[in-house]
């Protein structure tokens, strides 16, 4: 067995990784049950305040959630192009890719979508730092590399046509 999991780093230090038996030592925790991960609460919510969509109401905030398997599914499906560029990468369709990502993971307070692609065009025309700052939230609430996407996406400024 080999567990990938940077958490579980930290403990073999101790000649352990957790949940399983490596130089004789005890397991430290047992295997997780199905019920237990189907139940388990991973979806997390952030409240986020945004200066820009808030007209001065200090209150006033978003709600970015962590995506399902299946939305981050379809999200990929949405942005890869379905090739390999020279250095056997998938090639990314970037374009609006901060309007994107915030279709799938702004919410309302019940964790309901607040956007559709439909809305895309529209969300595409809101302020870049705003959706930066979605983007940012959206990138540590869903395990996504920050690296990656600041390679991937170009940049953006507010005096770019794009922005």
């Amino acid at each position: 067995y080999k567990l990938v999991h940077r958490s579980n780093l930290r403990d073999q230090s101790k000649g352990y990784i957790r949940g399983l038996t490596i130089k004789g030592k005890e397991n430290t925790m047992g295997c997780l049950s199905k019920r237990k991960i189907l139940d388990a609460n991973d979806l997390p919510r952030e409240k986020v305040f945004v200066p820009e969509w808030a007209d001065g109401d200090e209150e006033a905030y978003v709600v970015i959630r962590a995506l399902t398997a299946k939305e981050q599914d379809d999200f990929d499906k949405l942005i890869f192009k379905g090739k390999m560029n020279d250095s056997n990468i998938p090639e990314v369709d970037t374009t609006n890719y901060r309007a994107k990502r915030a279709i799938f993971c702004l919410c309302d307070d019940e964790g309901q979508a607040l956007f559709t692609l439909e809305d895309l065009p529209a969300l595409s025309g809101k302020s870049a730092k705003a959706m930066q700052r979605v983007l940012e939230v959206d990138q540590r609430l869903n395990g996504r590399v920050v690296e990656k996407v600041k390679n991937s996406v170009p940049a953006l400024d507010a005096s770019s046509p794009s922005a």
